[in-house]
């Protein structure tokens, strides 16, 4: 995913490509839950949801998620899945996961 110079300053590993949240308004016409993340470190965090998302995380608003704290308590397995992910994207290579 990449963001704009307006978000460039809250996402700097993120390229000028596409802009948050305005380009990404399309996908709160599907039902399906879809949210973006960093997991850069130091910058881990919740950067945009649609509707579903947001209901799925159970905020009102894209302000509200991005407040969450996804870092403090998370395990140092999870530290570990955040970390490969951020390897992987940063090297643009494919991965994939099962959440259960």
């Amino acid at each position: 995913v990449m963001a704009d110079k307006a978000m460039s300053s809250q996402c700097p590993i993120f390229e000028q490509r596409m802009s948050l949240p305005e380009s990404f308004q399309v996908l709160n016409e599907i039902d399906c839950a879809i949210w973006v993340s960093s997991f850069a470190p130091g910058k881990t965090g919740f950067m945009w949801a649609n509707m579903a998302g947001l209901v799925l995380w159970g905020k009102s608003s894209v302000e509200e998620l991005v407040q969450i704290d996804i870092i403090t308590n998370r395990s140092e397995a999870v530290e570990k899945v955040h970390a490969d992910l951020y390897q992987h994207t940063m090297a643009g290579t494919v991965t994939t996961g099962r959440r259960t």
